[in-house]
């Protein structure tokens, strides 16, 4: 089976309690091609196979009381053979607006949901973007994810 390149696209996140995902990905080109299976893991040790899907693109949930996801798809053909995992992609959640980097721009995000049940901004998930999610952005100022 071929590898093919996954896309993560991420949502805006105004869901309680879960966090939408839009995954994208290059069709397989093999004639023999049945399906795809969406896997995630939240630790980067166990994967659990989310989601099987005929089409290319689909919308996951991330639940929130995790601060990262780790995404990774598979193609799997009419004899059932599962190809090895697409690069994987991760979803960072105390990283607001998703560039890779704890900074003001996050802060902003913060500071314009302060006291709201904003789900993008409570990132300690007690329900209120307060100054314990403030608290959570300065142990992460700077912070680099890959």
């Amino acid at each position: 089976m071929k590898k093919f390149i996954l896309i993560c696209l991420l949502l805006p996140f105004f869901a309680f309690a879960q966090v939408p995902i839009k995954l994208s990905w290059s069709a397989n080109s093999e004639s023999d091609l049945s399906h795809y299976a969406i896997y995630t893991s939240y630790d980067n040790i166990v994967f659990t196979q989310d989601t099987i899907t005929a089409d290319t693109a689909i919308t996951i949930k991330m639940l929130t009381e995790y601060s990262w996801i780790i995404i990774a798809v598979t193609a799997i053909d009419s004899s059932g053979n599962e190809s090895e995992f697409s690069e994987s992609v991760q979803k960072y959640r105390i990283d607001i607006n998703s560039d890779k980097i704890i900074d003001g721009i996050d802060w902003m995000y913060l500071k314009r949901f302060w006291g709201t049940r904003n789900v993008l901004t409570d990132l300690n998930n007690d329900g209120l973007t307060d100054g314990l999610d403030q608290l959570i952005l300065q142990r992460n100022w700077g912070r680099v994810f890959p």
